[in-house]
């Protein structure tokens, strides 16, 4: 399946984590792991920035996969930080990264 062009790099999972957060008391996220097949809390700051890029990805088409997977490292690591959302798998796991979320803010933010 190939991504249509002019789709917003976000998928519908991070509106729908955003919506039901004010209203849910408990909500677990399992299968959010489709940028990372690898745990985070193993890796460096710089061995995870350079493994979000996936050179297939870019080369057939998808030009935008690097930047969907920088929104989902900032709001994987957002969301893992609320009281009422529990992240199953690699993407809950990005605690120890806050360097490099911070510096993905700045850039998405500023």
């Amino acid at each position: 399946l190939k991504p249509h062009l002019n789709w917003a790099p976000a998928g519908s999972l991070l509106q729908a984590l955003s919506a039901l957060s004010y209203y849910s008391e408990k909500i677990n996220v399992y299968g959010w792991d489709n940028h990372l097949n690898f745990s985070p809390e193993n890796k460096s700051y710089w061995n995870l920035l350079f493994n979000l890029y996936n050179y297939q990805y870019d080369i057939n088409d998808w030009k935008a996969q690097f930047e969907h997977s920088l929104i989902n490292i900032y709001y994987g690591y957002q969301f893992s930080k609320l009281p009422n959302i529990n992240i199953y798998g690699h993407m809950g796991k990005l605690s120890k990264h806050k360097k490099l979320v911070k510096k993905i803010e700045k850039v998405l933010f500023n």
